[in-house]
This record gives C-alpha cells, sequence and structure tokens, in this order.
C-alpha cells in the first residue's frame, strides 16, 4: 500500500470474505467523500456531508438501471429488495412510505455502511438489513411481493455463482410482484456477465433490457 493510500484510509478489516477498506478523499471543490472497497474494488462511495451526503453516487445514479427502475415502477408506496449491501446507496432513493430490505452476507460491510457511512440512518424509508446468503434467506421467507429487487453481487473477482443461475432467477421472480422489475448490475472487469442474464432472462420468459451509464457524481482519486 502506498504511503498516500495509508494517509487517505480511515478504516480497515479483513475477514473470511476478504480485504475491506474505508478510504476518505476531497473532490475538486474540497468535499470530502468517501469510498468503501473490497480488495481493490470499489463497493459504493457517499460525500460525508449534506446535501451531497443524501445523493446516490457511482453506478446507482438516476440514469442507472435500478435509478431508472425505482423512478418508473410506481408512483406510490415501493417495496424494495436489494442483494449486497454495499454503502448503503439505495436507501438515497427511499420515501416515507417506502420498504427496503438489503440482504447481506458479511458482517462487516453492514457494521461499516452504518458506522462510516450515513445513506441508512437518512434514509426516511424502513429499512431491514437481513444478515446471511441472500439465496438461502429468499428461499425461507414467504413472497416478499418486491416492486423492484436489486441484485448487485457480481462485480468482485470471485462471483457467488449460485445467485446467478435458473433456480436463482426463479427464485428472485418469486418475490417479484407480477409487473416487478428485476435490476441485475452485471458490470465485472473479468467476466462478460450480461449474456448469461440475458440467457437466464429469455429462460425464464421475461424481456430483459440492457442499460450503460457513467458513474454519477464520480469524485476524483
Amino acid at each position: 500500500m502506498s504511503a498516500t493510500s495509508k494517509k487517505d484510509t480511515i478504516l480497515r478489516e479483513r475477514s473470511f470474505y476478504g480485504a475491506l477498506r474505508v478510504r476518505e478523499f476531497t473532490n475538486w471543490l474540497k468535499e470530502p467523500y468517501r469510498t468503501l472497497y473490497n480488495g481493490k474494488i470499489e463497493h459504493g462511495a457517499q460525500y460525508v456531508n449534506p446535501p451531497s451526503s443524501l445523493l446516490p453516487t457511482t453506478y446507482y445514479g438516476p440514469d442507472s438501471g435500478v435509478g431508472l427502475a425505482l423512478a418508473h415502477c410506481c408512483p406510490n408506496a415501493r417495496r424494495v429488495g436489494a442483494i449486497g449491501l454495499g454503502v448503503g446507496t439505495l436507501a438515497a432513493y427511499g420515501k416515507t412510505s417506502d420498504y427496503f430490505r438489503f440482504y447481506e452476507i458479511n458482517p462487516q460491510v453492514i457494521a461499516i455502511a452504518k458506522s462510516s457511512f450515513s445513506y441508512l440512518r437518512d434514509s426516511p424509508a424502513r429499512i431491514d438489513v437481513v444478515l446471511g446468503d441472500a439465496r438461502i434467506s429468499l428461499q425461507n421467507e414467504e413472497p416478499q411481493q418486491f416492486d423492484v429487487l436489486a441484485v448487485d453481487a457480481f462485480s468482485g473477482d470471485a462471483i457467488p455463482v449460485h445467485l446467478l443461475t435458473r433456480e436463482g432467477f426463479a427464485l428472485y421472480l418469486r418475490h417479484l410482484k407480477p409487473d416487478g422489475v428485476l435490476a441485475v448490475h452485471t458490470s465485472n472487469s473479468y467476466l462478460n456477465l450480461p449474456p448469461v442474464v440475458q440467457l437466464l432472462a429469455s429462460e425464464a420468459g421475461c424481456y430483459a433490457q440492457m442499460i450503460t451509464n457513467d458513474d454519477n457524481h464520480r469524485k476524483p482519486d
């Protein structure tokens, strides 16, 4: 680790799931922001101070697939599920009448999202975080009737393959409303995942649309 990255690091932890690190930077306007890394992979970022801290950033911006789904899925109270917590960025979309349910396998990620970032506590939505393997958790639950279910567990260098199978997709659809949206984040440095998702969607009789967008509110490192 370089001297610069050591200076920027405000938290470092390691577990069975890998090395986690929170770094704090400032942008060109001297606004501080924090980023969570698992190894070298970024898993979310947030400005430290409001009102910027209330904005969804990186690949969860308003023109992302999940951002568009949340903007257009339903006019009233929304039920939103998310596999993979990160720093809790999706909670920035929560409104008072909404319910957000996050599934996260790593307890250290949950602790960091609550202590080093503020998306979860700042959101006006009702929020639950379920600890454990998301597929097992979903298998043991009654249908959640999600309007949107976001699956964001594939950006690292070791993807949980059991979440990207026919059985996994069937499980996700069981927890969606009939007109619900399944949003799968497929960005990965090593694997070409969009064709896999397209095939799984076709086999399940679902329409799939790939949406690409630039990082939102990106902050220079």
